[in-house]
This record gives C-alpha cells, sequence and structure tokens, in this order.
C-alpha cells in the first residue's frame, strides 16, 4: 500500500510537466527489494569498462546503502572531494571522488526507483550542441543540468529505464568513440569539442528488460 501510494505521488507530481514540480519531497526509502531480488541486481548491475582512453574501472554498482545505483565517470578536472544533492530529483546526489592513486571521478547517486518512474510528460532535451543524445531512444530526455566549475558542466539525462551523465572534459577527444560497459548495460561515448562547446564524455544506461522486471516486481 505504501508503494501504491507513493506512485501516486509521483505520477501526481510529474502531470505538472515542468521541472520544479519534482522538488517536492517524499519518503523514497519506502521502497525496498528482497534479499534475493537485490543480489540479483547487485549481480545485473556492475559493469566494468576497459579502455586505453579512460582505463580500467568500475562504471556501474549498487550503492552500499542498496537505494542508489552509482554511476562513475573519470574527472580530471576535479581537485578535491565534494558532494551536492539534485533537488530536482530527490534522493539523488552527485560526488566527487579523489582515490588513493589520485585518479579523480565524478559518481552520481542515482535512487532505484526513479529507474522505475514515468518521465514521459516532462519536456525533453537533446545534447548541449543540439545533436541527439546516443544511446537513448529518439535522441533526447528529460535532463538537469548543474555546473562542476567555473568552465565545466555535467547533465544528467533520464527516463524510465534510462539514465545517463555527460560530463565536460578539460580535453578534446578528438574522435566520437563508443566503448561498451560490460554486462550489457550501456555505453560510454566520447564527444569531440564541437565550436564553443566542450569535449564530453557521456555514459548512457539502458537497462534491460529483466532488470525492468527484478525493479518493478516487489
Amino acid at each position: 500500500m505504501r508503494y501504491r501510494a507513493l506512485s501516486v505521488v509521483i505520477l501526481l507530481l510529474l502531470s505538472g510537466c515542468e521541472m520544479a514540480t519534482f522538488k517536492s519531497k517524499f519518503d523514497y526509502s519506502q521502497k525496498s527489494w528482497s534479499v534475493p531480488t537485490m543480489a540479483r541486481l547487485k549481480s545485473d548491475l556492475k559493469g566494468n569498462i576497459d579502455s586505453s582512453l579512460l582505463g580500467d574501472y568500475l562504471a556501474v554498482r549498487i550503492a552500499e546503502d542498496e537505494r542508489h545505483l552509482v554511476i562513475s565517470l573519470p574527472a580530471p578536472n576535479l581537485f578535491q572531494n565534494w558532494e551536492r544533492e539534485i533537488p530536482e530529483l530527490p534522493g539523488a546526489k552527485i560526488k566527487a571522488i579523489i582515490k588513493q592513486d589520485e585518479k579523480s571521478f565524478l559518481e552520481l547517486y542515482y535512487p532505484l526507483y526513479l529507474l522505475i518512474t514515468d518521465f514521459s510528460k516532462w519536456k525533453s532535451s537533446k545534447l548541449p550542441s543540439g545533436h541527439p543524445i546516443p544511446g537513448i531512444s529518439n535522441g533526447q530526455a528529460p535532463s538537469v543540468s548543474f555546473d562542476i566549475d567555473k568552465e565545466h558542466k555535467a547533465t544528467i539525462f533520464f527516463n524510465k529505464g534510462v539514465v545517463g551523465v555527460l560530463l565536460n572534459v578539460p580535453y578534446d577527444p578528438l574522435l566520437a568513440m563508443t566503448i561498451p560497459i560490460k554486462n550489457k548495460l550501456g555505453n560510454i561515448y566520447t564527444i569531440p569539442k564541437e565550436g564553443s562547446e566542450l569535449g564530453a564524455i557521456l555514459l548512457v544506461l539502458n537497462l534491460p528488460q529483466n532488470i525492468m522486471k527484478a525493479l518493478e516486481g516487489e
């Protein structure tokens, strides 16, 4: 019953179609999954990449709190740890992580309940350059953007079963490349600099049907 009530609240919030309407807070922690289901999700929602450009690292995982999906991107322009909430997406937050080997990453903590939320009534957008978003149906999706520093931005694209993170980088990738995420969860795309738009890397996840059924089934 609690989850049904939560679903009604989400639908009411989405009916306004404006980004600001989703700022209302509610207890997203009401949704939980059984031990066997969570064990399966932890296995299925775990993906490494192995790239000469970006390195070999764990790009996707379930957080220790078992309520967030963590999406990680190399971010060479980050020099200290910080954390911010994303008010448009209750429960979501972004972290800058400097690891012991001094490699830096931008990590999105994306609530699992948002992966089964329908955002189809929200206004969709393409990449800042105006090009379609690779790896996303129709090349566009609802989005939230924010500054990383004075020169660089990050954008989160999201829809039911889909989440992507676009990060400006302080170098030009030069070539448009597609780097697969293991476990067939999605891809990382490199986006060359174009005009006034900085180069970027984009991670897009498209969850397969078996994972969506596990998320929705309880």
